[in-house]
């Protein structure tokens, strides 16, 4: 069974999604599976996850984070 979690679901998608985001002011955002980190672009905090591309900020296996548990306030 997985721990509660608070998941809040939005409306928008993509750049629409991460300005929202923004005006919230999230601490800390991971994106999963980031590609070519294109979102860093809007908002520089993001941290980019990607097993296979060095263009993200962190290279690693979602199965195996380097992150402590409860790190990100989002998760994309």
């Amino acid at each position: 069974m997985l721990p509660s979690a608070n998941i809040l679901r939005y409306e928008e998608t993509g750049v629409e999604l991460l300005q929202t985001l923004e005006q919230n002011k999230a601490a800390v955002i991971l994106d999963l599976g980031c590609e070519l980190n294109q979102y860093k672009e809007v908002i520089p905090s993001v941290i980019g996850v990607d097993i296979a591309n060095p263009a993200a900020d962190v290279i690693a296996d979602i199965v195996a984070m380097p992150f402590s548990s409860n790190y990100a306030d989002i998760i994309l």
